[in-house]
């Protein structure tokens, strides 16, 4: 009995080993639109442009620095990074598989749809470009920190994800930047954790604009 039970705790960590040396896909899903009816009567606000301003290293300090694995970051296209949201780490630290969004998903947008529901709950009235007139606002957004990442422990490990963007806005307005921080202990990390923590903060930072970004 404590034969098999050895070979299952075996085969069950070689199982998990796998999981975190290969790349990881997850979704993060976005608020429902569709399903808001409030009338929104305060000022127009038009969100231009949302840029990837993070920055990956080969072989960054800490685990909260972005970087890939497989070809390396300087060898990873625009368009992996934009999905790229966390690096999966083993017991010790060492960083292994990437965790990244569908290849029909961004950073970018999902910043967007989150940063215009707060706009929305902050009063604004955000439309999109065919509404923009010449006096409308806009606001460009930089997302300056977009990242995931796992902190070994020696009771349990930490998930912690951390988004923070920059504003700047084509009238004399000034907002300072926004940043969302999550951090949730656990015993393992799976696929769906990585969803998750995003999601939380994501909404997180939503709630952040709502309270700060009133016209």
């Amino acid at each position: 009995m404590k034969r098999i039970m050895l070979a299952a705790i075996i085969v069950a960590a070689a199982l998990l080993q796998g999981c975190a040396t290969s790349r990881s896909t997850v979704d993060v899903q976005t608020p429902n639109t569709g399903t808001v009816s409030q009338a929104h009567t305060g000022p127009s606000l038009y969100i231009r442009n949302v840029t990837d301003q993070r920055h990956f290293e080969e072989a960054p300090r800490s685990a909260d620095i972005p970087s890939l694995g497989f070809e390396g970051a300087e060898a990873a296209t625009d368009e992996l990074k934009s999905r790229a949201i966390g690096r999966k780490r083993n017991g010790y630290g060492k960083a292994l598989g990437d965790v990244l969004l569908p290849e029909d998903k961004t950073i970018t947008e999902l910043v967007r749809v989150y940063a215009s529901e707060g706009f929305e709950d902050a009063g604004w009235n955000v439309v999109n470009s065919a509404d923009a007139s010449d006096d409308v606002t806009t606001v460009d957004i930089g997302v300056t920190r977009f990242w995931t990442w796992v902190k070994p422990g020696f009771w349990a490990i930490a998930l912690n994800t951390d988004i923070e963007t920059e504003f700047t806005f084509s009238d004399a307005r000034q907002l300072e930047p926004i940043h969302a921080h999550l951090k949730d202990r656990m015993q393992m990390v799976v696929d769906s954790d990585w969803a998750t923590s995003n999601q939380l903060t994501l909404e997180s930072y939503r709630q952040a604009i709502a309270q700060k970004a009133t016209p």
